[in-house]
């Protein structure tokens, strides 16, 4: 008896030491929101368009739950085409995650989109602190002008030009991408990755 109880107690010791909750999941990322993201802004910044209504609710919600509730919201009027510099990018020293949403009808050019890119991660890589980016590709406004093949070498095209800067897109449809998808796929394609981050 004495043995059993011994090794009872410890199999019931073991697991609880090695029990232990995937807080990274869409579940428990939703479900733990409102004790997040006090602080922290979200700039969400189109490049030269303007994402649906049901598009910004969608993206809204889901960085909601990623951040968290208790971060503050900015919805940034489009970047015209071609300009590199974002002024208010700057101006605060709170914590902040930009994302930057682009157009899959939009051709990606290395010689603008890749500047744009560059020079957001230049500004973050220089504030030193707990800034993100994340860059979302929108399918919506394209979803009428072609097939799924052109779609998918579209969204390859994007994602090329992001491996260059070693970012991951984030392909997303409004109406037709479930929550918990968006949401995991947007936490796998934060840059810098929590690894990366001092």
């Amino acid at each position: 008896r004495m043995t059993l109880a011994w090794l009872s107690t410890r199999f019931a010791r073991k697991a609880v030491q090695s029990f232990m909750l995937p807080l990274d999941e869409p579940y428990y990322l939703q479900l733990l929101s409102t004790e997040r993201g006090q602080g922290i802004q979200i700039d969400l910044m189109p490049y030269s368009y303007q994402p649906s209504a049901a598009a910004l609710d969608c993206l809204g919600q889901c960085l909601l739950d990623l951040i968290g509730n208790q971060a503050t919201l900015h919805w940034r009027d489009p970047l015209p085409y071609g300009q590199t510099s974002v002024p208010w990018l700057q101006a605060t020293s709170s914590p902040q995650t930009v994302v930057l949403i682009c157009n899959v009808a939009q051709t990606p050019e290395a010689e603008v989109h890749g500047e744009i890119f560059h020079m957001l991660q230049a500004s973050i890589e220089s504030r030193n602190g707990q800034h993100h980016l994340l860059l979302v590709l929108d399918l919506e406004p394209y979803q009428h002008l072609a097939d799924q093949t052109q779609m998918k070498g579209r969204q390859q095209t994007w994602q090329r030009l992001a491996n260059d800067h070693h970012l991951q897109i984030v392909a997303f449809h409004a109406k037709d991408t479930s929550r918990d998808q968006l949401l995991e796929k947007a936490q796998a394609a934060l840059w810098p990755p929590k690894s990366e981050m001092t």
